[in-house]
């Protein structure tokens, strides 16, 4: 720490002035009231420094005012990673014709909406439609990044932006995968974790790196190789990579709650772009081939119970409030990582910690988590249990 207040440089001056000429500065004395006057802008001059220091540090850097920006895209720049400026929802859709009997391209960049034309999705590739066939489907992907195009159902998208005549469109899976650009929060681990990727020896942090670089859906990366004794260890020569799939969003309270990806069409996309991200020359060496997998589900149950004292009977309705955050926090927290084993203690002291007190936990148990594997919720996800006040 170098910032000094204006009182701490005037003292810290007298002393050196003591120091160098044997006398006392009394408090009348001119040359004090110089000093008094110098302290405070060697004070703001100090304070500055230390912050220039600071903000040259991932861990401290931000915006103006702690704000999303620039100095955080700075130090990002300067290790080769930049902020993701988010991701695009993708479908599939469904082209039909009724009458076969010629050849129909639908164009790569052609445009489908839903009945309010709130957004728009242009498909990835071209798709033919060949003599006696009467459908095919192409993905497509939105034509702005962000959520807000996520969640539509199948058969929502039905309207052709660009007109074909005898031709009909519809989305045949629910739109998904759209994500907003990185905040200082999400995109500070990146720059933290940059250096890992320099080296092209073939490192397990450098797989992960890279693989975590690929999408903004990709929440976690485990990369394993022969030596390693998960029983998702590949063979010689072979490097096995994992990834958990998913995103973290806000929900009615703004609140970041934990969206783990279902949607096999953007799983598979995700994996795709991971693949070619870590097949480029300029990231894996010659020797390594490279496969890629969704991480590995290990299922487990929340099933909690709990009583109040008595002694906080005025906010029951809080601590029970609280009691159902909490364990949302420890499932969301649970989930979002690969090879973090299932700890019912880490759960109980989250509860504990809201104010439940004689604590039940009846699962999850205790279950280790291999590197490949991803523990998750399974469906039934059940409230905790208040079971009442006790003395």
């Amino acid at each position: 720490m170098i910032a000094k207040t204006p009182t701490e440089v005037e003292a810290e001056v007298l002393a050196k002035y003591t120091a160098l000429t044997g006398r006392t500065l009394l408090a009348a004395d001119p040359r004090r009231a110089f000093i008094q006057s110098a302290s405070a802008t060697l004070s703001h001059i100090y304070s500055l420094v230390e912050l220039a220091d600071r903000r040259n540090l991932p861990v401290a850097a931000n915006g103006e005012d702690g704000a999303d920006g620039a100095y955080l895209d700075a130090l990002g720049t300067f290790v080769g990673v930049d902020r993701s400026a988010g991701a695009k929802s993708v479908v599939t859709l469904e082209y039909s014709r009724t009458v076969s009997t010629t050849e129909r391209i639908i164009p790569a960049g052609h445009r489908a909406t839903t009945a309010d034309g709130a957004f728009l999705w242009a498909t990835s590739a071209s798709l033919t439609l060949v003599i006696g066939v009467l459908s095919g489907t192409v993905s497509s992907a939105c034509t702005v990044t962000g959520p807000e195009s996520n969640d539509i159902p199948a058969g929502g998208i039905d309207v052709l932006v660009d007109p074909l005549a005898g031709i009909s469109v519809v989305s045949t899976t629910a739109t998904d995968g759209g994500s907003d650009e990185q905040t200082d929060a999400e995109y500070r681990p990146d720059v933290v974790a940059a250096p890992d990727g320099f080296t092209t020896c073939g490192p397990r942090t450098a797989y992960e790196w890279h693989a975590g670089q690929a999408s903004p859906l990709v929440l976690d990366a485990a990369a394993l190789g022969p030596d390693d004794t998960d029983y998702g260890a590949p063979a010689a020569g072979v490097v096995a990579v994992f990834v958990l799939v998913g995103q973290w969003a806000a929900d009615a309270d703004g609140l970041d709650v934990l969206d783990i990806e279902d949607s096999a069409v953007v799983i598979a996309a995700v994996l795709a772009l991971v693949l070619a991200g870590l097949s480029e020359d300029t990231v894996r060496p010659i020797t390594d081939l490279v496969t890629v997998s969704e991480a590995i589900e290990v299922s487990y149950t929340a099933e909690v119970s709990y009583w109040i004292r008595q002694a906080d009977a005025a906010i029951v309705a809080e601590i029970n409030t609280a009691v159902d955050a909490a364990q949302a926090a420890y499932l969301d927290w649970q989930d979002s990582a690969m090879g973090r084993d299932v700890d019912p203690s880490e759960l109980h002291a989250r509860l504990y910690a809201a104010g439940a007190r004689r604590i039940t936990i009846t699962s999850p148990v205790y279950a280790e988590v291999e590197r490949s594997e991803c523990a998750r919720r399974d469906g039934h996800e059940a409230a905790p249990n208040y079971l009442g006040r006790f003395e």
